[in-house]
């Protein structure tokens, strides 16, 4: 019986069906390599992301909570950024003065420079998140109320030769803030309009007064139009904890800084989708004299 020849190879058809599947096999490795190193990569930054976070929020809120107040300043306070028609309270300035003692009357006095720790994102690179201190100079810190004078503070605090400076973290999401303004007015509302557009650092400080200042004033002033707040006891204390001769008021700030997880952002996500949320709060009280 004759034996049948063997075959020396594959034919033409088969070396290109096994090539076809070797790069089909070839190209699912590479894309399934590819994806374990971005999601490797991106797992890694998000974990710098949250351990900044953590650091971050817990330095702000240790602060907070150890803050100076009184009725004429509250302790911690929002300093809001104006760009066009719209407000970013992204800085907040702190009362700490040094050994807890402040150097104003502690119920009538309001704090030096030299007593505030700033929070704010840096004036010169938005990304940075920065705490600022001015040990050595004694001007008294404006009202509360008066927002142009705390915003030209911030400013000298940031850019203040003597100020010592922190970086907190450089991984801040920035975004770009614009709005429109009103220049040349002629007094009746009109005037050429431009648009104005500036980096924000993605900070946020938010505060909640109990009682608020209304509530108090309506109390200090017996105002006719409010009678709500008329007697010591309808005041609004937290947890209702007041005696005859004074009250327990709460300063409460909420905070939510904006991380992001990779390094070259700027190129990679400029819109910043994949910026990661952070929320903290701290809770000062201090008590109100009748």
């Amino acid at each position: 019986m004759r034996q049948k020849p063997c075959r020396a190879g594959m034919t033409f058809a088969e070396l290109m069906i096994a090539t076809a599947v070797t790069g089909i096999i070839a190209a699912t490795v590479s894309a399934l390599a590819i994806t374990v190193e971005t999601a490797t990569s991106y797992n890694r930054n998000a974990d710098t992301a949250t351990q900044n976070a953590r650091v971050v929020l817990d330095r702000i809120q240790r602060t907070m909570r150890a803050a100076n107040a009184n009725e004429l300043f509250p302790g911690i306070l929002s300093i809001s950024t104006t760009v066009g028609n719209y407000s970013y309270p992204d800085a907040v300035a702190v009362w700490t003065p040094p050994n807890g003692t402040p150097s104003n009357t502690a119920n009538t006095g309001l704090p030096l420079y030299k007593e505030l720790t700033i929070y704010c994102p840096s004036p010169t690179n938005p990304g940075s998140l920065l705490e600022i201190t001015r040990p050595n100079d004694s001007t008294v810190a404006p009202t509360p109320s008066d927002t142009t004078s705390w915003a030209a503070t911030i400013n000298t605090f940031a850019t203040a030769s003597d100020s010592t400076v922190l970086t907190l973290t450089t991984m801040l999401r920035t975004a770009s803030a614009t709005g429109t303004v009103t220049i040349h007015g002629d007094g009746n509302g009109k005037g050429n309009t431009t648009t104005v557009s500036q980096m924000r650092g993605c900070v946020r400080f938010e505060i909640l007064l109990r009682p608020s200042i209304t509530e108090l004033n309506a109390y200090r002033t017996l105002a006719t139009s409010n009678q709500t707040y008329s007697s010591w006891e309808t005041i609004p204390w937290p947890q209702n904890y007041y005696t005859r001769n004074s009250g327990t008021r709460q300063t409460w700030c909420r905070i939510e800084l904006q991380l992001m997880p990779d390094p070259n952002w700027t190129t990679n996500d400029p819109a910043g989708v994949t910026a990661v949320p952070f929320f903290g709060s701290a809770s000062l009280y201090y008590e109100i004299p009748r």
